[in-house]
């Protein structure tokens, strides 16, 4: 089923029902390949889908017009979730030309592409009769060679995999979707928070540009344009609240105790906990992992030792989380050893790689913690409690 969104202009992406897994981001409810017809004297399709899905596609497009009538094939960004099927599309449109920057089309011949290609450059604008659309360059959201395209009568902006989401919803309306805002935060966290300073720069120009309408390449479309952005500017800024994670690894539970001490100290100030431990996270926690890291003001990492260092599956969590680090946090290490002490100096330097300041000498029990261990992990979750409250912003 193919979507109208305005005149002239529709939504003939897919449904990927089946996808658990995106770029690790976590999908419980699926995702979209989005792809947009204009219709006009001329017509256009911005971006294909990805290739097991083009029949699906070519349907949708059907549904208005015959594919071979396609004039421009409008490729926003090279990635195959957006451009797997722009050989086959060429073979059906046989005389559409191929619109995009220069580097992308650099890209799409690496990748096996030919045909009649119209390199555009920032604020190129393409007439296709009644319909203008401005070409917007936008290196680095999320790959170097990504524009962006502005439908400038209808004020609809369609820019590439920023502002998106992944999930489903059957009428591809953003408001329909309860939670819409979690989801965003989930993929935002993973693909764009490592390009914060670069987001902000697309978030002027979207404000300059001032859609009306926000037409991602994933999951449903902003009708209410603004919410996403300044959900956007947000995450990209400053995303912490009074928050603490507490992420830690723990086989034989002496470590689960101590962090649980410590989440019990916190919430003893009013501050919000997540607790987790690296040997239960799937795909989704992953996920929600770097979206907690994300929005909390306070991060402590406890482990077993492990051949002298902390355990490896933890060592993989905080690898993620120099992904989403944002200055100002407040970090504390915890951790049991057997016959080799020094693992809260290890987690310390993880602690200082995500931009997280410990705040007092880490935590370390032989074996098994004492109810003497567990009184100072208590403690030690007070003083990290207070700290995140008084966080200067």
């Amino acid at each position: 089923m193919s979507i109208k969104l305005s005149d002239g202009v529709f939504w003939v992406g897919a449904f990927d029902w089946k996808l658990k897994n995106f770029h690790g981001v976590a999908t419980p409810r699926g995702g979209t390949y989005n792809a947009y017809l204009i219709i006009d004297d001329e017509v256009s399709v911005i971006d294909t889908v990805y290739l097991p899905f083009f029949d699906e596609f070519l349907r949708h497009v059907s549904e208005y017009t015959e594919p071979s009538a396609i004039k421009h094939i409008i490729v926003n960004h090279a990635e195959p979730d957006h451009a797997s099927s722009l050989k086959e599309l060429l073979d059906v449109a046989k005389g559409a030309d191929i619109v995009c920057t220069s580097k992308c089309k650099d890209f799409l011949t690496h990748m096996g592409v030919s045909g009649r290609f119209t390199v555009v450059k920032d604020g190129d604008v393409l007439s296709t009769g009644s319909k203008r659309m401005r070409f917007i360059e936008a290196p680095m959201l999320h790959w170097p060679e990504v524009m962006w395209t502005f439908l400038e009568g209808e004020g609809i902006l369609f820019p590439c995999d920023m502002y998106g989401t992944q999930v489903i919803e059957s009428d591809m309306k953003a408001e329909a979707v309860p939670d819409i805002e979690s989801f965003a935060r989930r993929y935002f966290a993973f693909i764009f928070r490592p390009l914060a300073p670069i987001v902000l720069k697309g978030i002027e120009k979207t404000k300059e540009l001032a859609p009306k309408m926000i037409c991602p390449s994933h999951g449903p479309v902003w009708r209410d344009a603004m919410r996403i952005v300044s959900l956007y500017e947000k995450l990209a800024t400053r995303p912490d609240r009074e928050k603490v994670l507490i992420l830690y690894s723990s086989i034989w539970k002496d470590v689960e105790r101590m962090a649980h001490a410590i989440a019990e100290g916190v919430q003893s100030t009013g501050v919000e906990v997540v607790l987790k431990d690296s040997g239960d996270l799937d795909w989704a926690g992953w996920s929600d992992l770097l979206a907690d890291a994300m929005e909390s003001r306070g991060i402590a990492i406890g482990s077993l030792t492990v051949l002298g260092g902390p355990f490896p599956q933890l060592m993989y969590a905080t690898m993620l989380l120099r992904l989403v680090r944002t200055k100002g946090k407040a970090g504390l290490s915890f951790g049991a050893y057997g016959w080799g002490p020094g693992i809260t100096k290890k987690l310390d330097e993880e602690l200082k790689a995500i931009d997280a300041t410990p705040i007092r000498e880490g935590i370390e029990v032989r074996f098994t913690p004492t109810d003497a261990d567990l009184k100072r992990c208590y403690e030690a979750g007070v003083e990290l409690g207070e700290r995140v409250k008084g966080v200067k912003l």
